[in-house]
């Protein structure tokens, strides 16, 4: 299974954008940038013995590495699908924290800013459809507002600012929570260009020992995200593979929902990587346009190390993901040299 999980991963590698970002949207995701987020620190095999031995008499094995998901999420305004008034079986969705954990001022920062996005944009596209107009029709598409000024093309390319005035709130959410913008984004840089950029060493292995990095996009504090298809069991499955570093305000944010219907354990992968995973298993696709979605699963792997915060997504994959699949997956990934310490 684990040489499988680099048949469709390598073959994406010269995959369009515009098609990535097409299959995104047709899964449901808000952004194509998502996300993601996560670890403490990193237990060395002593530091892990030590833990179990004190778990004997504290009764919390591994307590002292685990990620829990629901120290990474904030609630959202989001109900049901984006455009479409909420119903009352609407499920409450949360933003899945991008760096740290949901007290974290990048979280709050970027939870203030997306439910800004997109109560603005539900409002803006009910005054269009009362004045008999298309949804979108409020966006300014006249690039003067942002040509000549770096900073409001940064908000423009990389956060979806829409006009001026989104652009304005961005800013005043990033001066209070004391955040950067990022400034630079590079969209699939070569594959020496990118760990160059980045500063981390090749992490990304399948079984055989050949290492390849999928389509990828990287900013300019070294922050990068992976996109690609890893083979779940029996069929492909879309994977984001994020790095966030402090003190930047995210460019994206995944939504979560029913949180509670998670399974979530910890296990170290074969190198030595102390990681956390939480898996939702067999859901109707939200992204779905029909009353008989297919069943889907959701899988989340988080690693932090000294202030770094990597995270896997995998999902929503058709085929189901079990508990070994998922740690499988998870093989293929030096998360410490990703974090790139």
């Amino acid at each position: 299974m684990k040489k499988e999980a680099w048949t469709l991963l390598r073959a994406v590698g010269a995959a369009a954008e515009a098609d990535l970002l097409d299959a995104e949207k047709s899964l449901g995701l808000l952004d194509a940038r998502p996300a993601a987020v996560l670890r403490r620190r990193r237990i060395l095999r002593t530091a892990l013995l030590a833990a179990i031995l004190s778990a004997l008499f504290v009764g919390t094995a591994y307590a002292v590495w685990r990620i829990e998901l629901s120290r990474k999420l904030t609630p959202s305004v989001v109900a049901g699908q984006i455009g479409a008034p909420p119903t009352e079986t609407a499920e409450q969705k949360y933003y899945l924290a991008e760096y740290g954990f949901a007290d974290s001022p990048e979280a709050r920062a970027s939870q203030e800013m997306w439910d800004y996005y997109w109560t603005y944009t539900e409002r803006r596209g009910q005054e269009c459809l009362d004045q008999g107009l298309g949804y979108y029709d409020w966006i300014d598409e006249d690039d003067d507002w942002y040509t000549g000024d770096p900073e409001l093309e940064a908000l423009h390319t990389i956060y979806g600012a829409d006009n001026l005035e989104m652009a304005e709130k961005f800013l005043e959410i990033r001066d209070r929570y004391g955040l950067k913008l990022h400034s630079r984004e590079i969209i699939s840089p070569s594959q020496e260009e990118f760990y160059a950029l980045s500063g981390v060493e090749p992490f990304c292995f399948p079984p055989s020992g050949e290492e390849a990095v999928p389509c990828k996009t990287i900013y300019e504090d070294g922050s990068f995200v992976l996109e690609g298809l890893l083979w779940t069991g029996e069929g492909p499955s879309p994977f984001v593979l994020t790095r966030n570093l402090p003190g930047v305000l995210p460019a994206g944010s995944l939504l979560v929902a029913c949180p509670e219907e998670y399974e979530q354990w910890e296990a170290v992968n074969r190198f030595g990587n102390s990681l956390s995973f939480a898996l939702r298993s067999r859901y109707p696709d939200p992204g779905a346009f029909t009353d008989n979605a297919p069943e889907v699963d959701h899988l989340l792997v988080f690693y932090e190390q000294e202030g770094v915060s990597v995270t896997l997504t995998v999902g929503p994959a058709t085929e189901a993901i079990s508990r070994e699949n998922a740690e499988a997956l998870a093989d293929c990934f030096d998360f410490e040299k990703a974090c790139g310490k």
